[in-house]
């Protein structure tokens, strides 16, 4: 789950730029913001990919360096990252990450009803 959490921080800084570029009016085709991306440019199943950074799996090495060197990224700063993570931090994304898969449940459900 530390894994999930890091790589998710190193994403969200990707889309913090995304969005700081689409503002200025800057359109960066390199700047990989968002799973879908990232899937293609790793080729990497979306469901891997999706598995990863919900915490269900975790990457291989050879995966994992993939990812950081896509998101713009190196072992030592995920490693960094990584050490400073705290368990609260962790706890926290683990307990959105079940609330986000608890609210898919639930569509699916409603959605089936119909």
């Amino acid at each position: 789950m530390k894994c999930a959490f890091v790589l998710n921080q190193l994403l969200d800084k990707n889309k913090a730029r995304h969005s700081i570029n689409l503002s200025e009016g800057v359109d960066d085709l390199n700047l990989v913001h968002n799973l879908a991306q990232l899937s293609s440019a790793t080729g990497l199943r979306p469901a891997t990919i999706s598995n990863i950074f919900n915490g269900d799996s975790a990457p291989s090495l050879t995966s994992l360096i993939q990812i950081l060197e896509i998101l713009g990224s190196s072992i030592m700063q995920f490693g960094d990252a990584y050490s400073h993570a705290s368990v609260s931090e962790i706890n926290n994304f683990q307990k959105n990450i079940a609330e986000k898969k608890e609210r898919e449940l639930e569509k699916k459900a409603r959605s089936s009803d119909v």
